[in-house]
């Protein structure tokens, strides 16, 4: 099914093989033989049938070295309806699916990774065949929003010392600007001219904030149980690789503007610089 495929962008296709397997590490892994014919044009918005053959293995780490699923878990359940019971059963539903003649329609995306000065191009993300390419937002749960505030409430404790509060609105309604007396009547004269209320007028500054996250110890020590050099990297080159990689990756953009892409990006060139790729 066609030469193996060594360009970057978005396509779709079918997945004609699959296994769940494990990382050199011991994390659980799913592998995918993907073969590509449709091509996503961004400036038409569409993919163009039939313009590309060739095949490309993913692999998508499932979970972390503390035990935490990864971004492709979700993938992997909007792409295959897995149910998360087991891998057992992933194994046997990814098997099912793309031993069919037709394969599994599937749609994916590839980009280029550096690491240590050496670049390839790597499967980045799986969606299901009629999903358009970055197109999908993925809301925290109020119990993973509550988990988020746990795991950066030192970040976030920062972040308020450096925001500005507004001031607060008076309790009392405001006082009525004086009385102006009228001026007395003068015969064959114009009407006198009303007096104009004082309007009041609005201050302040307003600035444009950023996002700032602070990476924790525990991050580090994450990335030194995956086998890399986390443990050469103190909190403050942590923070700020991961800022600087924000803007390489999202601009200015607000953190939620930033697609589920983008952030899986993001993540992704974070790791592939403090730790060794699996």
């Amino acid at each position: 099914m066609g030469e193996l495929l060594n360009e970057i962008g978005d396509f779709r296709g079918q997945a004609i093989s699959g296994a769940v397997s494990q990382t050199k590490n011991g994390y659980p892994q799913l592998v995918l033989e993907l073969h590509a014919t449709d091509v996503y044009d961004g400036e038409s918005v569409e993919f163009y049938p039939d313009a590309v053959d060739g095949t490309i293995t993913a692999y998508l780490c499932l979970f972390g070295g503390k035990g935490d699923a990864t971004l492709a878990v979700q993938q992997v359940i909007e792409v295959f309806g897995w149910d998360g019971a087991s891998f057992g059963g992933l194994n046997e539903l990814v098997k099912d699916l793309t031993s069919r003649p037709e394969g599994m329609p599937i749609g994916f995306t590839i980009k280029e990774n550096t690491y240590e000065g050496n670049t390839n191009i790597q499967v980045s993300w799986i969606r299901p065949f009629d999903a358009a390419p970055g197109k999908t937002i993925r809301e925290c749960t109020s119990d993973e929003l509550k988990d988020l505030d746990k795991q950066y409430a030192r970040g976030l404790q920062a972040v308020r010392g450096k925001a500005k509060v507004a001031a607060p609105k008076p309790k009392t309604a405001p006082k009525a600007p004086p009385r102006v007396p009228a001026a007395p009547a003068v015969p064959d004269a114009a009407p006198p001219t009303p007096v104009a209320k004082p309007v009041p007028v609005a201050t302040g500054k307003s600035s444009k904030g950023k996002a700032w996250v602070k990476i924790t110890t525990a991050n580090r020590a994450e990335a030194t149980d995956n086998g890399g050099g986390g443990a050469g990297f103190d909190d403050t080159q942590l923070t700020e690789l991961w800022q600087n990689t924000i803007m390489k990756v999202a601009g200015d953009a607000r953190p939620n503007d930033i697609t589920r892409e983008q952030w899986y990006q993001i993540q992704e060139e974070c790791v592939a610089q403090v730790t060794v790729p699996f």
